[in-house]
Order: C-alpha cells, then structure tokens, then sequence
C-alpha cells in the first residue's frame, strides 16, 4: 500500500514522553495505513528504543525505527528523508504530539492534493500553567496557493508545515549535524523549491513549551549561540537563485534571531564586534534579506556603529530581573 504520509520522529532519551508522540500518530483503520512513522534514536541511553521496538512489533507495517549513534536532530532529519515513503514529510519532536483527530482530517486532504507545501495551524501548549496558544495563518483553507502569494511575512515554522517528500529527495540538502537550530535550517533550505501551498485551517501539532513565550533556555542558548551563526551562515550561502520575497523574509527572521542570540551568549567585550560583523557579512552578501531585518534596536545599532548593544544587552538583564 503507498503511503500518503511519512512522520519522522527524533528521539534522544525520549523515555517519559515518546509513548504520547507515537500513540498520537495511530489513527483510524481507515486510514492508518497510508502513514509511515518513522522513529529514529539518536543514541539515547534510556529506555527509548525498547518502547520505539514494541510499536514496531505491535504495528510491523506503520512504524520503523532508525537506530544511530547521536548526530543531533539535522542528523534525524537526513536519516528520515533519505528512508521516506509517504507522499508527504512531517516532523515531529519526541516530547510534542499531534492533535490525533485533526490528524487524521489532514491525511484526508493529503489522499487527494498535489500541492508542495501543506500549511496548518498548530498549538503553543505551555506545560508549567497548562495554558495555550492557538498559532493561526490568515489564509483561505483549502485552496491552492502559489508560494509567491502567500503573505510574505508569514512566520513559517516546522510545526505548522509538510514537505512533499519527492521534492525533499529531488534538491536532498544535508542538514547540519552535532549542531542547534536545525529545524529552522530544514524549513528555509527547502523553501525555494516550493512553488504552491494549501492552508489547513485546523491545529495538527501541539508543540510543549516550559515557560510561556521561551522555547530554549537563557543558559542553552549560551551554550549553544555559535551554532545559530553557522547555520545561518549555511542558509546564506546555499546555491539557490530564489528571489522570492517569503524565503528571504525567513532568512531576515532567523538572522535576528542570531544577533538576539549573540547579546545573550557572546562574553560582552567582545560582543560588538562580533555583531557587527555579522550584520556586515549579511548586508554584502544578500542586501535584501539585511533589508528586510527591521526592528528599533538594529536600527540603533546601525547608525551607532553597533555601540548601542551594549545599552540593548543592558535593558535585557534589567527586564530579567523583573521578570524573576
């Protein structure tokens, strides 16, 4: 039977959660055998692969376990591509789930469209209030898009998307590895070779949170903000000719997101300089994506010879402090 969706889940020491993960993907008779769920371990040391074999055992013809030393989630990605039969590609992190009744309303769009990029809504569920977030695209459901008029600051991340698995085969990018901020990697690096978009207007994936409004921790994005650098460096130079406006307004998002990053974790003598430098190397390399990163403190930065980080790193401890 030809599979209609490839689910790939990445899992390191994923034993407390990764049951909810795979139990979210097993819907309806009717349809649970059009879905391949792919489980790769990345090396973990808990009980992780012994629950990832009894699904297997349990549903021999959906789920598939990949069993690797750890290479990071660019290394899972890779790897589930690479095994991919579904028509389509979805990502799904070992400690979220899918909303398994939207789920299976998405596979019945799935059996039917063609389109390159399938965009839905999802929810931000924070753990420690037990509150949510619905995250909503303004968009006519169900319709064909073309990616070029599609709102480009549409904010696209990998829990509100699916990839048409043969174009990930076809331009196969090999993502990062040992690396963070892979998934942003995934998204941008296949963007220009998306041509049209159909909007889902229901949540599909329920993406956990901690603390409501942070995703990582101010100590692991010290820990790991030189990764951002790297991967962004990647995107930019990536051998693409897209002009479209929506692929480098997320280049602009991420680039941002990198500079925040480097005023989190970068030591403060020498924090100026590498942001200037940044900034710099992405205006000479592509002026529209440096355009295109608006925001008041850059612009300060800008004009002040990036002197004013220091004032912006100043009002960010300050705000922590209240925010304790």
């Amino acid at each position: 039977m030809n599979k209609i969706l490839t689910i790939s889940i990445a899992a390191y020491n994923a034993e407390k959660y990764i049951k909810k993960a795979i139990e979210s993907c097993i819907i309806s008779d009717k349809y649970i055998n059009f879905i391949e769920v792919i489980i790769v371990n990345d090396g973990s040391n808990d009980m992780t692969l012994c629950i990832a074999q009894e699904y297997e055992r349990k549903y021999p013809n959906i789920v598939r376990i990949i069993n690797k030393e750890n290479g990071g989630y660019g290394s899972t990605i890779n790897n589930s591509i690479k095994m991919a039969s579904g028509k389509y590609f979805k990502l799904l992190d070992a400690d979220d789930w899918f909303d398994t009744n939207n789920l299976e309303y998405l596979m019945k769009i799935l059996m039917t469209t063609e389109d390159d990029m399938i965009l839905t809504d999802y929810l931000l569920y924070y753990g420690e209030s037990k509150t949510s977030n619905h995250i909503k695209f303004m968009l006519a459901p169900n319709k064909c898009l073309k990616i070029e008029n599609l709102d480009f600051r549409t904010n696209l991340l990998m829990h509100g998307i699916c990839y048409k698995t043969e174009i990930l085969k076809k331009n196969y990018i090999e993502i990062s590895e040992h690396c963070f901020y892979t998934d942003m990697e995934y998204v941008i690096s296949y963007l220009p070779y998306i041509k049209t978009v159909r909007y889902i207007n229901k949540d599909i994936y329920i993406y956990k949170l901690d603390n409501a409004g942070q995703s990582v921790s101010v100590s692991g994005i010290k820990k790991h903000y030189q990764d951002s650098k790297k991967v962004l460096l990647k995107i930019l130079n990536q051998d693409c000719s897209s002009k479209l406006q929506i692929y480098k307004y997320q280049e602009a998002q991420f680039a941002k997101k990198v500079i925040d990053n480097y005023m989190i974790g970068m030591p403060i003598l020498k924090v100026r300089e590498q942001i200037k430098e940044i900034d710099l190397y992405i205006k000479n390399k592509d002026f529209a994506v440096y355009r295109l990163m608006k925001n008041k403190s850059l612009f300060l930065m800008r004009i002040s010879n990036y002197f004013s980080v220091y004032i912006e790193i100043l009002y960010k401890s300050l705000r922590n402090l209240d925010d304790r």
